[in-house]
């Protein structure tokens, strides 16, 4: 038996289990996201994970209202809502784990566990268009927040 065999690969929605996930984020996005985390469950806003054998490898958060990260533009990012799109954000691959396609597989299963439901993101790194765009998303504009650039994908 190899050792892919031995592999269990599993999705699962975190929203209950919110510490599980924000202790798996960086320190300064689980200060941003996780005082705030109640109040953004109210809403509906959903955490989901990829998990190999029960432990997180990659995971991200889907709002369904003004993020903490949009605030700077929130006029925008409300657009995006009332088009009917839910925002990605605080997705994170375990350094450890990248390279192996978690990221992509996340955003994967997120469709599959959401097959209608269109989205939309925005990242700060130019380079990251280069991980969206294979899955569907297209740059649709640039946003000015706080002082920093960031790209407006939607798919």
């Amino acid at each position: 038996m190899g050792m892919e065999s031995s592999v269990a690969m599993s999705f699962a929605e975190l929203t209950a289990t919110p510490d599980r996930f924000f202790s798996f984020l960086p320190d300064d996005w689980s200060v941003e996201i996780a005082p705030l985390w109640q109040g953004y469950a109210q809403t509906g806003s959903r955490i989901f994970a990829l998990l190999e054998n029960e432990k997180i490898v990659a995971g991200g958060i889907v709002f369904n209202t003004v993020s903490p990260d949009t605030q700077g533009y929130a006029s925008i990012a409300q657009r995006y809502f009332d088009s009917g799109r839910l925002y990605i954000a605080f997705v994170f691959v375990s350094p450890a784990e990248r390279g192996k396609g978690y990221g992509s597989l996340w955003v994967q299963k997120l469709r599959k566990h959401m097959p209608q439901q269109p989205f939309w993101l925005a990242i700060e790194d130019a380079a990251l268009v280069k991980f969206y765009e294979p899955l569907g998303f297209t740059v649709i504009e640039t946003v000015n927040n706080e002082g920093a650039t960031e790209w407006v994908l939607v798919d």
